[in-house]
């Protein structure tokens, strides 16, 4: 569906002589990403208004792309599963901010945990894009400061007992590592 519309958008700008043919593929791309990425964008917020969690949700997308862009991890076959995973994902971690109280204890250790899974497997990286050696140097020193960076964003939340934040960030990070995880266990059955 989504397709469909995108080539007919670009064909028809093609026949007005917006775009040349040439160029065909890469609007194509363009339109479609940003389709992909509004549909994505409105969802979110439609569930983080259902939940009353705007700022939870936005802070868990930041920290949670931020990381996982550098980190890698899990990758789903199609785009509509890459989506419903999503969208899972941010549905449980707004439920569990919501519903769950985590003490600061098991914050802290589910944090460290972590963080260990991200310092030894990140980054790990997509079938579809495989990374040479120097893009694994690069993509993991990212992956490890952008990990630090986020350290310090959920001490100060922890100490300022931000409980939302702190918990989004977390979940941002557990979330993170878990796709490792799944990535690198898929990965060695393989």
């Amino acid at each position: 569906m989504l397709n469909r519309v995108t080539e007919h958008i670009v064909t028809y700008l093609v026949q007005q002589g917006v775009i040349e043919s040439e160029q065909r593929e890469i609007y194509f791309y363009g339109f479609h990403r940003g389709f992909v990425d509004g549909i994505n964008i409105i969802s979110l917020i439609l569930i983080s208004l259902f939940f009353g969690q705007l700022l939870e949700a936005v802070v868990f997308i930041i920290a949670f792309r931020l990381l996982r862009s550098y980190a890698g991890g899990y990758h789903a076959k199609t785009q509509w599963h890459c989506y419903f995973l999503t969208m899972f994902t941010i549905v449980t971690a707004l439920s569990i901010i919501k519903y769950i109280n985590v003490s600061m204890i098991v914050s802290v250790a589910l944090w460290m945990l972590s963080g260990v899974i991200i310092f030894l497997w990140s980054p790990v990286e997509a079938e579809n894009k495989p990374l040479d050696e120097i893009e694994i140097r690069i993509y993991g020193k990212k992956a490890k400061l952008i990990f630090l960076m986020e350290t310090i964003c959920f001490l100060v939340s922890l100490a300022c007992n931000w409980i939302s934040m702190y918990e989004s960030i977390l979940l941002a990070v557990i979330c993170t590592s878990m796709s490792l995880v799944v990535a690198n266990v898929k990965k060695l059955k393989s």
